[in-house]
């Protein structure tokens, strides 16, 4: 931490200097703002100088101080205006004056004031998917990962295996791993590469997140069982340019830029990405799995150790050309998307065994096209294409004999490398995606869309120091998906009443060619595996508004999912091992909730209220287990007969006028092993016992006080705080027991941050504390996360 003290400093000097030159040379003038007939004061009114840039915002009593240079001529007039009264005008002829303005309400105006967002997003509300909208205009700011705002969102939980870049799974009301599926702008994001998953995307190319739950929309499509997370990017409409750069604890720095440009003659236009994550991650441990063996078989215990082999480096650039608002295309863009990241590798699937030199490195380089166009060729007729090749090589490193402790000391010597074999392995994965989406408006009230993704993967590998007999033995598996998806949206009863029809078809087939070791032969052997399968799901979605704020929503889906790469295939990375047999999960979804959207007792005090009632029928589950040995631990995967999961997720969301916020989710999740008997026909000892090591009640508070005109006009200061609490939850199963931690306890967080906005929106400083009290926070078979940390960030939007 001491080696960023001197950039602390630089950092706040810089601040200070920049908010003092700025206040110099200015007068101000002072007032008040109240209704002319109750002489109660009318707080957020806009006052600003008629024909000029300058203006202000009153306070919650009606107050204001409007900053002017001393050289601006006298008199000038006043504009003042509120939602809800008539406009004003005011001439001011003295600085010195100290005003009184009264407004007078316009009844018209009150009759037809709506507060309503963005009519896109009010759509995707009234289509009846059980769904959350996060927005990320003020989120940007602040020192947060994509992961973080996921998971305060109710009923999805974020699993993470360590600190920056590690590995991540996702639980969406009991369903979790590859069951959730994520999209960019519609696309499946699986052969997206590293630098561009969910784990490392800034928050700032984001404009917002839509999150499914159990019930997927056609056009999204892609084998998302549990539900789906779709990032939409930003699109700007002319020429900009972004950067942001971030640096904290554990040595983590975090910095993109992006930009377009644009000519509006020709609509050639050139978008582009670069991003570049780095920690050492090397935070500190403790508790029950963090233990040293001493010369003299004594054990220390209770001590806690830094982290001291996870650093991670990610870097990834994104390139668009194209051309945008031509008559025949409303964007056609070629692509480039390249990336690369290191990770070392601290330990395996839990903390017993630490490595010390293990590590891996991925590349991923993947040209893409997408066209999309409204009203093609006749009215109402909408496509969006897109298709895009993709090859990420993979290379994992373990070839030290090396013992590592918890002291990062080097404790003895082994056999092999520190997680099993010594090895070189080098895999190759050439990916194949394309996307076709059709809509059309057959009428007024109806609207059919056709959806189609086929992606092929096929995956190639070879490890120069595997045995002779292992290396001549083929190794390359494939699968190959069709999903075909078909949908019919109604509207009735004055738009009341809207309802979406939909039905999916799913294809896939696996071809595996590889080898394992036999112990009666004394050598490898080759292992054949083939299969085909398909599925027919089906599901409606529908939504009555009462009136405009009010709303019930009911979703069901039957719905299946087929393995995925790292299910099937493994991920040695992950230490992950392979699971060729693993059967498609399938499940019956069911969401009923109501939506109570700005509602309120006046126009200042406005809540969102969401509540989801949730019923998951799964059969043969993917179930994450582990194994280990005496120096290797590892995650490989089961089905589970039948799993039933039921919940409610429950958002409450409240705004004063535009300077306070505070928003409350909670999730609670009942999920248990209903299998009566077990695959060879006995009782199953844990029928009706809750699902293991998932956590099944959380609660995520957010509070936020925005300040205006601090030290110079047209400034904005946020102090936000957040509350995160997630309940003890059984390890392993909870009638089975298990050596070390049978419960990963409760954990309770809080973060603070501040952040400052300049005028004119172009430059904004934050600082952000996460973990205050430094607890110690769990996921994924007890894997501790960091604690306290403090972050900075400057975001500058050059033009």
């Amino acid at each position: 931490m001491y080696r960023f003290r001197p950039l602390l400093l630089l950092f706040l000097m810089s601040f200070v200097f920049a908010l003092r030159g700025l206040a110099e040379n200015r007068v101000s003038i002072r007032g008040n703002v109240f209704d002319v007939h109750s002489k109660r004061p009318i707080p957020f009114s806009n006052i600003s100088i008629e024909g000029e840039p300058i203006g202000t915002i009153s306070d919650d009593k009606g107050f204001f101080e409007l900053s002017i240079p001393k050289e601006f001529s006298l008199p000038f007039t006043l504009s003042v205006n509120s939602m809800g009264y008539k406009t004003k005008t005011v001439v001011v002829k003295s600085s010195q004056e100290s005003l009184r303005i009264g407004l007078e309400e316009d009844i018209m105006e009150l009759q037809e004031v709506v507060v309503n967002g963005d009519p896109e997003i009010q759509a995707i509300r009234e289509k009846g998917f059980s769904v959350n909208l996060i927005t990320t205009r003020q989120l940007e700011k602040q020192s947060v990962q994509v992961n973080e705002l996921l998971d305060e969102t109710p009923g999805i939980r974020v699993r993470q295996s360590g600190g920056l870049g590690s590995g991540t799974s996702f639980n969406i009301n009991g369903l979790t791993g590859d069951a959730v599926r994520f999209f960019m702008d519609g696309v499946p994001m699986d052969f997206f590469g590293s630098s561009f998953s969910v784990n490392n995307i800034p928050v700032s190319m984001i404009e917002r997140m839509e999150v499914y739950k159990g019930v997927v929309p056609v056009e999204l499509g892609n084998d998302a069982l549990g539900g789906a997370v779709n990032l939409v990017t930003k699109k700007n409409s002319g020429n900009a340019l972004d950067f942001s750069y971030s640096f904290g604890s554990f040595n983590t720095h975090q910095s993109s830029l992006t930009g377009q440009v644009k000519d509006e003659k020709t609509g050639l236009t050139l978008r582009g990405s670069l991003m570049y994550s780095y920690s050492d991650n090397n935070y500190q441990v403790w508790g029950d799995d963090i233990y040293v063996t001493n010369p003299d078989f004594t054990i220390d215990r209770g001590m806690k150790v830094e982290r001291f082999h996870d650093s991670f480096r990610s870097y990834g650039a994104k390139v668009d050309l194209g051309v945008t608002d031509k008559k025949w295309a409303d964007q056609f863009f070629i692509s480039i998307l390249a990336s690369n990241l290191d990770k070392d590798v601290q330990h395996g699937a839990t903390m017993v065994i630490p490595y010390g030199e293990r590590r891996y490195e991925q590349k991923t380089f993947m040209p893409n096209l997408s066209y999309a166009k409204d009203d093609l060729l006749v009215d109402g007729l909408n496509v969006k294409l897109f298709s895009a090749i993709s090859k990420e090589t993979f290379h994992l490193v373990d070839t030290s004999s090396n013992k590592y402790n918890w002291y990062g000391q080097i404790d003895g010597q082994r056999n092999s490398g520190e997680a099993g074999a010594k090895t070189l392995l080098t895999n190759e994965f050439l990916s194949y995606l394309n996307r076709t989406n059709v809509t059309y408006q057959l009428s007024e009230n109806y609207k059919i869309g056709v959806n189609h993704v086929f992606s092929s993967l096929i995956k190639t590998g070879d490890d120069p120091l595997a045995s002779p007999d292992q290396r001549t033995l083929e190794d390359r598996q494939r699968t190959n998906k069709h999903i075909l998806g078909l949908t019919l949206e109604n509207k009735s009863f004055n738009e009341k009443l809207k309802t979406s029809i939909f039905t999916k078809y799913y294809v896939y087939d696996v071809d595996v060619d590889d080898s394992e070791y036999s112990s009666d032969l004394g050598e490898y052997v080759p292992v054949r595996f083939d299969t085909v399968g398909s599925h027919l799901g089906y599901g409606l979605a529908t939504s009555y508004s009462f009136n405009s704020k009010v709303s019930l929503v009911f979703s069901f889906e039957n719905a299946a999912r087929l393995p995925g790469p790292n299910e099937l295939f493994g991920n040695a990375s992950r230490n992950m091992e392979a699971s060729y047999h693993l059967k498609p999960e399938k499940s019956n979804n069911y969401n009923l909730g109501v939506n109570f959207m700005d509602i309120g007792p006046s126009i200042l005090h406005r809540f969102d209220i969401q509540t989801n009632l949730f019923y998951r029928d799964t059969r043969d589950r993917f179930f994450k287990t582990t194994s280990r040995t005496t120096q290797a631990e590892f995650f490989r995967f089961e089905n589970i007969g039948k799993v039933i999961s039921m919940g409610v997720d429950f958002d409450v969301k409240y705004h004063y006028a535009d300077v306070f916020d505070f928003s409350f989710a909670m999730s609670y999740l009942d999920s248990r092993d209903q299998t009566p008997v077990d695959a060879n026909g006995n009782h199953n000892l844990f029928y009706n016992e809750r699902i293991p090591n998932e956590p099944y009640f959380q609660i995520n508070n957010r509070a936020a006080y925005h300040f205006k005109n601090v030290f110079t006009r047209g400034s904005r200061m946020t102090v936000h705080w957040r509350m995160g609490y997630v309940k003890e939850f059984y390890r392993f199963i909870e009638a089975g027991g298990s050596d070390g931690k049978d419960m990963v306890p409760d954990q309770l967080y809080h973060d603070f941050g501040v952040n400052y906005s300049f005028p004119k929106n172009k430059v904004s400083l934050a600082f952000d504390l996460k973990n205050i009290t430094n607890a110690q926070l769990f996921d994924n078979f007890a894997l501790q996360k960091p604690g306290r940390a403090f972050y900075l960030k400057l975001n500058y939007r050059i033009f």
